[in-house]
């Protein structure tokens, strides 16, 4: 909002964000008081409960006072920060209106995204930022990122990743490139990735090694006051999506009878199915040559969902409300919480085609672009946790759905094959439900229908 238009400072609010989203955490600044900016150079991220945007500099302008803290929520409409348009911007007689945020995924494919004439330039996201200053600590000066992205400023500085190595040996000054400890470092910590602190220490010179267990060793209060902050804990403000998240856990608690069953699945004519079309696959239908269990799983769930139409449904008052459509959401693990983006169609998609499909979704939710409209509306979910080790768990609900499918790590066990025992690859699979809708026996059919898919893989592909 312009308070004069004669050179005075002005307010800018912010504005709608879609979708009937009425607020948004303030997640961090680019800019500072007195600091002066260009047309398109970042100035916030504000991150709501399903995404994250970057609002952009609408012209040439000088920050006058930013009025959020880092954390802070702020609702549309309210004014974000107070600037003064430059000179040049005057002169051009510039006041156009609020520009609306981009996506921190808009950009991530694209260098120099195509834009309508006139309309701001879409800033690169913060992956994208993040990975091209890897090469050297200093790949995140404003120049180098230029010649890549247009004017961006520095998100992360080499001396904000000294000061993690600093908290291992103490001395911050001493962790400075062409010092013995920069020196020291593995190529993974000057590439600003994380590091155990035993890999840095071993590698020390024999003076650094001893002043760095000398400061472990000094007592609490001797320490600067900074180190004891370290030493007794931070607190940690929790942010906007994570407390979304609490909120959906108490209310699937709240509203819904939740049972679990578990029951194994022979995954050994699934992996010779997918290895098989994975060998024969292009770079066409796989860009990056690999193929999960997750496109079989999803064709398996949306032709069962056929058979077992309670699943796909949602109460609405006094009847079962059926989604012909048959939208699945799958859980994405990303650093800010799980988001559950949702596939279309998986029923009439090729096997390839999910598997493009998955990973687009999987990538911008990691980013944190997706637009709301994919992480809404689906009526069934799908985590696998198979990754990471897991044997089996009690997936919970994901509101107002009444049913999600947990798939668990493939592990070679001995079962019986005619008689004979056998080694095969067994893979838990466990189907949580609400019970106040769903009987036990329907919810074991429906999973036994699952598992009959993926047992006979090829059945699939026919399908």
């Amino acid at each position: 909002m312009a308070l004069d238009i004669h050179g005075s400072f002005r307010e800018f609010s912010l504005p709608d964000l879609g979708e009937g989203v009425a607020e948004g955490e303030v997640a961090r600044w680019f800019v500072k008081r007195g600091e002066s900016v260009e047309e398109d150079d970042p100035i916030v991220e504000i991150v709501t409960d399903k995404t994250s945007v970057i609002i952009s500099a609408p012209w040439p302008m000088t920050i006058e006072e930013v009025l959020f803290k880092d954390g802070e929520i702020a609702r549309v409409g309210e004014a974000l920060f107070r600037y003064r348009p430059r000179e040049t911007a005057l002169r051009a007689g510039i006041d156009p209106p609020t520009a609306q945020p981009r996506s921190t995924a808009a950009a991530t494919d694209e260098a120099e995204p195509r834009r309508a004439e006139g309309s701001a330039r879409p800033l690169v996201s913060m992956t994208a930022l993040r990975a091209k200053g890897r090469d050297d600590d200093e790949g995140w000066s404003e120049g180098r990122l230029a010649e890549q992205s247009g004017p961006l400023p520095s998100v992360e500085s080499a001396e904000a990743k000294r000061e993690i190595v600093a908290s291992a040996v103490g001395d911050l000054r001493e962790s400075a490139p062409g010092t013995a400890l920069y020196e020291a470092l593995p190529a993974e910590r000057r590439r600003g990735e994380r590091v155990h602190r035993a890999s840095v220490e071993e590698r020390l010179p024999p003076g650094l090694k001893s002043h760095a267990r000398d400061r472990e060793a000094a007592p609490l209060a001797s320490r600067s006051s900074k180190e004891r902050d370290r030493s007794e804990g931070v607190r940690v403000p929790i942010g906007t999506r994570r407390k979304t998240i609490a909120s959906r856990m108490r209310q699937s608690r709240d509203n819904a009878v939740q049972a679990t069953l578990v029951e194994e699945c022979e995954m050994d004519a699934l992996i010779g199915l997918r290895d098989e079309l994975r060998a024969g696959a292009g770079p066409e239908a796989l860009p990056r040559g690999s193929l999960s269990f997750l496109p079989f799983f999803l064709k398996a769930v949306a032709h069962s969902l056929v058979d077992f139409p309670r699943f796909s449904s949602r109460i609405e008052g006094d009847d079962f409300q059926l989604e012909p459509s048959l939208p699945i959401g799958v859980a994405v693990d990303t650093d800010e919480g799980l988001l559950v983006p949702v596939v279309r169609r998986a029923k009439q998609a090729s096997i390839f085609d999910l598997a493009r499909e998955l990973e687009r979704l999987s990538e911008g939710a990691r980013a944190g672009g997706l637009p709301s409209d994919e992480l809404r509306g689906s009526v069934f979910t799908i985590t696998s946790l198979g990754k990471l080790g897991s044997l089996f768990g009690t997936p919970i609900l994901n509101p107002p759905e009444l049913g999600i499918l947990g798939i668990h790590r493939a592990r070679e066990r001995p079962i019986v094959r005619g008689g004979s025992i056998a080694v095969g690859r067994i893979a838990n699979l466990s189907l949580s439900f609400d019970h106040q809708w769903i009987d036990g026996a329907y919810a074991a059919r429906f999973l036994c229908a699952i598992i009959e898919r993926i047992e006979r893989p090829a059945l699939l592909l026919a399908e």
